[in-house]
This record gives C-alpha cells, structure tokens and sequence, in this order.
C-alpha cells in the first residue's frame, strides 16, 4: 500500500478532526492518507468511510514474543534506539495506572513488532502524530525512525492559532534561523498584546483542563459525556482503547476536588515588597517532564532543593498549573512548605502578575519561562526548553550549581533585543492552525500548514 501521509490518532476526535483534512491534503498533493489506530471504535468510522487504516490492537493480538525480561529490554533498546524502555512507560504507568513491567515491556514490543512491519511492507512516506508520551506515541516514532521514515509530531505553538510541527521528540529552535520582517513583525504584536492583556494561549482542546477544580469542573456536561462514551466502549462494544482507565481517572479527579479543598486553609497571598523566585509547577506526569527531562519528575524534591538555593531573604513561590489544581500529592506538597521560605500561591493569582514581580524565574521548561523572556525578566532552565541556548536564559549544566546560578540571574535580565531576535524565529518556525478545531476551513487551514511543512523541510 503506497500512503503520503499516515495519522496516528488515539482519540475520536483526532479521527474526526484528520479525516476533514484529507480533501485539502489531496488537493496539496498527498492523494493517499491513512490511519494508524489505537482506538478500536475508531476503526468502525475509517471503515464505514473507507479510508484505509491499521488497527494496532487487532494486529498485535497475533503477536508473539519468544523474549522477556532483560533480554528483551537490551534488544529493543539497541534495534529501535530507545535512550532506557523504563523511561518509555512513565506515561503509561502514572497517567493510567499501569504497574506492571511486564505487561508494560511486552505491550511496548509488541507494538514496536507490529509497527516495524506496517513500515517495512508499506510505502509510507510520512507518519504524523500528535507530541505525546505513551508508549504508543513512543513506539511509532521509534519504529519509524529506525526504518527511516519520517515522523512529524504536532506542538501546539505559544502563539494563539498557530501549531509547531517537529521531526524530534524536543521542539528546537535553531540558533541561526533566518526570519522575515513579517515574522517580526508579527512577534512583536504578540508580544505587545502578552504585555497589555497578558493571555494566556490555551488551545481550544485543552480550555476545559484550565477552569480551577470545583464541583461545576467535575460535573461539567462534557465530563459526563466523555465517562459514558468510554463506559459503552469499553463494557458494552468491548472496544479497546489507550484511555480506558475508567475507574482510576474518575478517583483521581475526585481526589483533586478533595485536596484542593484542603489546599484552601495552605494556599498563601503573594506580599507586597517582598523579595521572591517563582517556580511555576508542571502537570504531574506532563510529558516536557517524563520524555523531555525525566530526571526533574519529582517536582516536590525540586522545590525543596531550589528553596534551598535561594539567597538568604528571598521566598520562594510556588503554583500550580492550572490545568492541575490538587494533582499534587499533599504530603510531598506539605513536606516542601516546611521551609520557611517556601509558600504555595492561590490559584486564583495570576501567574503573569508573579512574573511582574519576582527577581527571577526558575523552571525545567515550562512555557512560563517563555513568558518571563517576555516580560525581561532573568530565566533560569533547569531542563531541556527550546529557549535554553540562545544567549537569552541562564542555563544550569550541573544541579549542584544552581545556587550560584541564581545569584548571578537575579538583576541581570535579557538583553531586549535579543529576546526579540528569539520570539520571531520562534514565530518563523510555526504554521497557522489550531489542533481539533472541527470546523471545517480550520481543519483544512491546519492541513494546507502541514502540507507545506512537509513540502519545504
């Protein structure tokens, strides 16, 4: 079978939203597009509208492994290029509650087998998928590299209604990208307008993961609906998919709901004068933290270590992300604000006003630094960010430096234009789209983009 472009999609709404761009892809010269799926009431839709697809949980039921344990471990780590297997179920075991290593090596070779053929008896030119952690976001990407086909990841951009695409499991920025005066231009009005209304570009997909964790979150319409499609597919049709940790996600949610109640007697008010460094936490389980700098998953510890690091006089402030308000263990979260000069800030205050006023920020790689840069305030990385590098940033090559690190961030802000240099080729290297907004001169909009990246890179 000869595919232009295949879709690795994990969700409905990735098959919703793929499927309308196929006539503008057609029409850019890519006649022949397929579905890789992971999701088995999916497979039903590709059929009936006969698109051509391979349904990954089919195929892998004839998969056997003559290897386990160890042995099998080195040997996919050495054929497909996997850094460590175990970092490759982190998603998988602390999103869905999947435990078992075995299970978990096994789901992951099997996959890996079955990809391995798709992509040797196929003629598949390009694999597109949206950035993620799981293993089987993994699998396709490694699978494909090792028979050199290309993968195409989809990032949403820090740029409200343009997307990033990437060849590589991190989104860099090189240090000598050219840029047109349109992209500066436009940058800069981005930048004016972070600077006057300070948004916050949160993709259409993502809104209802931002709303502070209430009972109207928890019993929102949508939440509802989502539970009793996921309960008909999985007890009813018996169809098989990645998202169907059911009861776990339901217990998790409500387990936020519970905490941050507790949280309202912990959370604290920023003070005005008083001198701070503020460290905006990931998502738990966020996969800039689990496939892009793993050696920071443990937040908590971090803190601790960075309040630490801190001059004497200086506070350090903490908040959550927003789109994980009391996601975070609440003996961790109590063991880091022992220090007294660690505090943990409402949810309610806004982050880019903790920006405004802190002597510097200190992140692994969350596009609050992105922000900060905006705001010319000092930015110390920690991990691997596609601002680090660019002369822009105060990066730690050893953690054990981070103490002098700080100190020498704090009243040495970026250079303006330099910042300003770095936001337009960031601007340069995105498309104009938004991911999964239905409409259709948005998918199509989404797929000329994809089109001419695969065309010009």
């Amino acid at each position: 079978m000869k595919i232009d472009i295949l879709f690795s999609i994990m969700t409905l709404r990735e098959i919703e939203f793929f499927s309308k761009t196929i006539p503008r892809l057609k029409e850019r010269g890519y006649p022949n597009v397929g579905f890789i799926t992971f999701h088995e009431a999916g497979d039903r839709i590709l059929k009936k509208a006969q698109v051509p697809f391979f349904s990954m949980h089919k195929l892998t039921e004839k998969e056997n492994l003559s290897k386990c344990g160890y042995e099998l471990s080195k040997e996919l780590e050495s054929a497909y290029g996997i850094p460590s297997i175990r970092n490759m179920f982190l998603h998988d075991r602390f999103t869905l509650n999947r435990s078992n290593e075995v299970a978990l090596l096994k789901k992951s070779a099997r996959y890996l087998a079955v990809l391995n053929k798709i992509f040797k008896e196929n003629q598949i030119c390009c694999v597109v998928q949206e950035l993620g952690g799981f293993i089987a976001n993994q699998a396709v990407y490694y699978a494909a590299k090792r028979v050199g086909i290309r993968n195409v990841f989809i990032e949403p951009s820090m740029y409200p209604g343009r997307v990033l695409f990437t060849d590589s499991l991190f989104a860099k920025i090189p240090v000598d990208q050219t840029f047109s005066e349109n992209a500066k231009r436009e940058s800069q009005i981005a930048w004016d307008k972070y600077l006057s209304t300070a948004p916050v570009n949160i993709p259409d997909k993502d809104v209802h993961h931002f709303a502070d964790m209430g009972i109207s979150k928890l019993l929102a319409t949508d939440n509802w609906c989502k539970l009793g499609r996921k309960i008909f597919h999985k007890y009813i049709t018996h169809d098989r998919e990645e998202y169907n940790a059911i009861g776990f996600t339901v217990v998790s949610n409500i387990k936020k709901l519970l905490r941050r109640r507790i949280l309202n007697g912990i959370y604290k008010q920023p003070v005005i004068g008083e001198k701070y460094v503020y460290y905006p936490l990931h998502v738990p389980n966020d996969f800039q933290l689990f496939v892009r700098s793993p050696e920071f998953t443990n937040q908590e510890a971090l803190i601790e270590y960075i309040g630490r690091c801190l001059p004497y006089g200086y506070k350090l402030y903490v908040k959550e992300h927003p789109a994980a308000i009391g996601a975070h263990a609440l003996g961790s979260t109590r063991h880091y604000l022992k220090a007294r000069n660690t505090k943990l800030i409402h949810p309610c205050v806004n982050s880019s006003d903790l920006i405004g006023n802190a002597a510097c920020v200190v992140t692994v790689n969350s596009k609050v630094g992105v922000e900060a840069l905006m705001r010319l305030k000092p930015v110390v990385v920690l991990g691997k960010a596609f601002y680090r590098g660019h002369g822009i940033t105060h990066d730690v090559q050893i953690l054990g430096g981070l103490s002098s690190v700080i100190k020498q961030a704090i009243g040495r802000p970026p250079d303006h234009g330099q910042v300003s240099d770095f936001l337009a080729r960031v601007y340069a290297g995105t498309y104009p789209g938004e991911l999964y907004a239905q409409a259709e001169e948005k998918a199509h909009e989404f797929a000329s983009s994809l089109g001419n990246f695969i065309q010009l890179s």
